[in-house]
């Protein structure tokens, strides 16, 4: 072993010994020898650049999500559920609270009627439509229960029962569009799903231009592939004697694993989702 891969290998077991467990990844270690090499220059605009790609693809991604529906939808069960928790008012358990029910039930009404009325050009998603009948459900329910509280003002009863069929024909409304559209309303329920999957693909691709860059900027450099991945497997066992085991570096020149890493969606509970909202969207075209 020379003096340079000396050098460069204490450095890596310093490097090592001072990352955190949690943060010894494939493309940590590749950091560390590209760093102990003075090879980092060559790779750090390719980084960069790598970066700004997967910002770019995942933004479009989340921009074919529902948007701000979801967030409306939400926003509206947590106001139903406090007109909900008004009802307590009425039997004594706090009765502070007795202006709830009729107070924030027209509110609901009206955040359901925002969104159906939002929905006359565009179906709207799984999500706000699954919210807006929550909701109704906690306003018809907390309604009810309000109706046949003694001592209920003329005003409250008019306001419970106007919010409730607001409501009604509102979420009526809502579902019938996505019944009459049903394309529609499948391409905005897996919107986000099919367009990470799109994505993915286009980050596979810029993954493999990237890598093989990489690979041209250090033989033009004169790296010593051999011995840069020499090193890559010291870091490793370095990091396996500190519990990190399994580390695997990906396929093609050391800077790989971090191109990789970066130039990736992971897999999260949104594709979960997806998924099995495209299996339910497979079945009712199967029963169709």
């Amino acid at each position: 072993m020379n003096n340079t891969n000396s050098t460069a290998q204490e450095e890596i077991a310093k490097a090592v010994e001072t990352t955190p467990e949690s943060d010894l990844t494939a493309a940590r270690i590749d950091e560390i020898v590209l760093k102990s090499t003075g090879n980092d220059k060559l790779t750090d605009d390719l980084f960069r650049a790598a970066e700004e790609f997967e910002f770019s693809a995942s933004h479009k991604a989340y921009q074919r999500d529902e948007g701000p529906w979801g967030g409306v939808g939400m926003l509206t069960v947590i106001v139903a559920a406090a007109a909900a928790g008004g009802i307590f008012g009425r039997y004594g358990q706090s009765p502070g609270l007795t202006w709830m029910p009729p107070v924030l039930s027209p509110v609901v009404a009206a955040l359901i009627t925002i969104i159906a009325l939002a929905s006359v050009r565009k179906p709207m998603g799984r999500n706000a439509a699954g919210s807006c009948v929550i909701a109704l459900v906690l306003i018809v329910a907390a309604g009810l229960v309000t109706l046949l509280a003694p001592g209920l003002k003329p005003w409250e009863q008019v306001s419970v029962i106007a919010s409730m069929a607001v409501g009604l024909v509102g979420v009526a409304w809502i579902h019938l569009v996505r019944a009459r559209n049903p394309e529609a309303a499948r391409e905005r329920d897996l919107g986000l799903f099919l367009a990470r999957r799109e994505a993915r693909a286009a980050l596979a691709e810029e993954r493999e231009r990237s890598i093989h860059a990489l690979g041209e900027r250090l033989q033009n450099a004169r790296a010593d592939a051999a011995s840069l991945e020499s090193l890559w497997a010291y870091a490793a066992g370095y990091a396996d004697k500190r519990g990190v085991q399994g580390l695997e570096r990906a396929n093609g020149p050391v800077g790989a694993s971090k191109l990789t890493a970066i130039l990736d969606i992971p897999r999260d509970h949104h594709d979960i989702a997806g998924e099995r909202t495209e299996a339910a969207w497979a079945a009712k075209r199967q029963k169709s």
